[in-house]
């Protein structure tokens, strides 16, 4: 590595550090730091890792977080789609790359994935990782029916924080997550937004009376 692209890193390093202490406490902003830090890190880290590398790495992410996937959901999900064929679409502000591996290893396939991802060129070497799906969700989700003309009120939307609130709305079955903060829990709850399984079994519940009305 060249000194320039290490004192590049070094700086860079900083910078990101004092951002992560802006970031503290302030949970309502937290894509907005995000968005910064991509910004800082696409020019020295990201810009230049071949496309083998990376989706080597995305496979390792997979593997790794399996235990810390919210299987709550993601099994009754499961049980759904292998009897019924509904598909799935993920609209998530995280990583297209680290969602589509880590999905497929819990046996779970997403019929479309609609997140942020890394920009390659014709060589397979990244430009970029774009990070353009923020709070945006609600066109995404509003674009994606009318390409397949479904009708809001037949979709199930679950979702885990502010940017999700408006596709809440939207949806005639919303749910929030159980990793979703407790005070976001209780609110879209109590404003009778989503509704708010506290276990698996509710959850399972509530997604088969869903599927037969």
């Amino acid at each position: 590595m060249s000194l320039r692209r290490m004192s590049a890193l070094i700086a860079s390093g900083l910078r990101c550090f004092r951002e992560y202490l802006s970031a503290k406490g302030r949970g309502d902003k937290t894509l907005e730091h995000i968005g910064r830090l991509v910004e800082m890190l696409n020019p020295c880290v990201f810009s230049g890792i071949s496309k083998t590398e990376l989706e080597r790495y995305a496979w390792t992410y997979a593997r790794n977080i399996q235990n810390k996937l919210d299987m709550r959901l993601i099994s009754p999900i499961k049980q759904v789609v292998f009897s019924t064929g509904i598909p799935i679409v993920v609209i998530s502000s995280g990583c297209r790359e680290g969602i589509m591996p880590s999905l497929w290893l819990a046996g779970l396939e997403a019929d479309e994935v609609l997140a942020n991802a890394f920009v390659f060129d014709g060589q397979g070497v990244t430009e970029k990782f774009d990070f353009s799906i923020t709070h945006n969700k609600e066109e995404l989700l509003t674009q994606l029916l009318e390409r397949h003309r479904i009708n809001p009120g037949d979709i199930m939307y679950i979702g885990d924080a502010c940017a999700d609130e408006n596709c809440f709305y939207m949806a005639g079955y919303s749910v929030v997550s159980f990793f979703a903060s407790p005070g976001f829990r209780a609110r879209v709850s109590s404003m009778g937004l989503a509704y708010a399984p506290v276990s698996q079994q509710e959850f399972a519940v509530f997604l088969q009376k869903a599927v037969l009305q």
